[in-house]
């Protein structure tokens, strides 16, 4: 072990008879007045064992000992000697930035390398290369080792205001080939696999997300059912997804753990017994393409990906909680304030992840008009 005093926590300030350290929110004030704290942090640079520490500073190795665990504890230090695993010279310089924000999270026990690795292990679905294209280029600075990409559509010019991972000399090709050859310039260490398919059932989706870890649904027509055929797949094969939307001035996203917690046939039952025009707004939208309504911008578009991808990010690397399953986070737009829903439950007659799903044969979606039902079951009960 080598300890190393962390350096986003530089520089060290001084005040008198305290020592500052760290910025913004954690902020510690110690009580420092011989300058002995500020000179043992400063030692710790990552050249130095804890003997080596202990013969520099003239203090024991019980004191050494006390002292970093005591500093350990308030997060100032990481270890230099952790191991890389198989994190090569290019991964560390390419991946410095997110290595050093990993330090936010680090201890002398959990190395900040880890966290990239566990990124680089990983292999991320993405259902829908429109505004979701985005994401796949932020899962490939991340580092994400493995991206799987699904959609059906070519490059159009109208994409341009938003979809900004494609050019215009992509206009016209398929959206799988021009993802695909954009990843690979942007990170030539990702592995790639694309699938031009249009998806019709859920059936259709079980070999393409079979590898994943994780799915981000970006699939939006026909509306709604979409959304519930990967939802289906996912349960089926429990797989975490993720999914979201621009609509007018909201954004919205939503996490879901198939079995553990609600899925998204359980968010739409919750939605329609909460709300009395539930069924007739659903029945009005399900199934439509509206061509005519897209009102996604590419600072709106840019938004939603980053927020998403930094939720993929927590779930794999696992160096913070993401956001709480089977809940909607919205901005608003032009206030740019947020919200979190409360978290609905997860339902046991839901007929996608619940018992109801072991009388009926296959795994396709229940139809809307049973789902309605389901829910006014729900409400009776209730």
């Amino acid at each position: 072990m080598r300890p190393k005093f962390k350096p986003i926590l530089k520089p060290l300030m001084r005040n008198g008879d305290f020592l500052r350290v760290g910025m913004e929110t954690n902020v510690y004030d110690l009580e420092d007045p011989d300058g002995q704290i500020e000179r043992f942090l400063s030692s710790l640079d990552g050249t130095l064992t804890i003997d080596d520490i202990a013969a520099a500073s003239g203090l024991s190795g019980e004191e050494v000992q006390g002292a970093l665990e005591t500093f350990n504890e308030l997060g100032f230090l990481d270890d230099a000697a952790a191991p890389v695993g198989n994190l090569t010279e290019r991964d560390l310089d390419r991946y410095r930035a997110n290595l050093t924000y990993f330090t936010n999270y680090s201890t002398l026990e959990q190395s900040k390398l880890e966290y990239q690795q566990r990124l680089k292990d990983s292999t991320v679905a993405v259902l829908g290369l429109g505004g979701a294209s985005l994401m796949a280029a932020g899962l490939a600075g991340l580092g994400v080792g493995k991206i799987i990409g699904l959609d059906c559509d070519r490059v159009e010019l109208s994409n341009l205001n938003r979809q900004y991972i494609y050019r215009e000399d992509d206009i016209g090709k398929l959206k799988t080939d021009a993802v695909a050859e954009h990843l690979r310039r942007l990170n030539r260490d990702l592995e790639v696999v694309t699938y031009n398919q249009k998806v019709t059932t859920a059936e259709s989706l079980l070999d393409v997300i079979a590898d994943a870890d994780l799915v981000i649904n970006g699939i939006d027509t026909p509306t709604m059912i979409a959304s519930r055929w990967v939802n289906s797949a996912c349960v089926h094969l429990e797989k975490p997804m993720l999914l979201g939307g621009v609509t007018n001035n909201r954004l919205l996203w939503q996490r879901f753990l198939p079995h553990s917690h609600g899925c998204y046939d359980c968010f739409l039952i919750h939605c329609l017994r909460l709300d009395p025009d539930a069924a007739m707004q659903l029945r009005a939208l399900y199934g439509q393409v509206f061509e005519s309504r897209n009102t996604a911008m590419s600072p709106h578009v840019a938004l939603l990906s980053g927020f998403i991808t930094s939720e993929v990010a927590k779930h794999l690397a696992g160096y913070a909680e993401p956001m709480l399953p089977s809940t909607t986070m919205e901005m608003d737009l032009v206030t740019m304030a947020m919200k979190q829903s409360d978290p609905f439950t997860r339902l046991e007659n839901c007929p996608t992840c619940g018992a109801g799903k072991h009388e009926r044969a296959g795994i396709e979606p229940v139809e809307l008009e049973e789902l309605i039902q389901v829910s006014q079951a729900e409400a009776l009960q209730a």
